[in-house]
């Protein structure tokens, strides 16, 4: 085949077109390589954060299981609201007499009035 002043063979011409062929499929790859490159990174956020919400959900129904069971309600009552079981012996503890401890006086805090002009001057010229 003659184009121009060139000549050139049909397997040559064949060979061109399979090697611009060959380069547009790599650029054509390359372009969809570059748009799932977010999606997975897209796909991987999404993972984490369904992660967090499985271990968030499995924490928030193990406190609703506890919420709701019998040893819920024994710690509350002999804890927060002070309940005995019946057969069970109190105890208070009652200070000893004359042990308190005495209380110290703070030091009193001492103000030192300056005049502006010494303000000044340690502002100024430091000590």
């Amino acid at each position: 085949m003659k184009i121009g002043p060139f000549f050139i063979e049909k397997n040559r011409l064949i060979l061109i077109f399979l090697l611009v062929g060959f380069i547009y499929f790599v650029l054509q790859i390359n372009n969809l390589q570059n748009k799932l490159t977010p999606l997975q990174n897209q796909a991987a956020t999404a993972r984490v954060q369904a992660t967090d919400l499985i271990s968030t959900q499995n924490a928030l129904v193990t406190q609703i299981a506890y919420a709701t069971s019998p040893a819920a309600v024994e710690d509350f009552a002999r804890g927060e609201a002070h309940m005995i079981k019946p057969g069970d012996n109190p105890v208070a503890i009652v200070p000893i007499p004359g042990d308190q401890p005495t209380a110290t006086a703070d030091p009193a805090e001492v103000v030192l009035e300056k005049t502006p002009l010494e303000t000044w001057l340690l502002l100024l010229f430091g000590n």
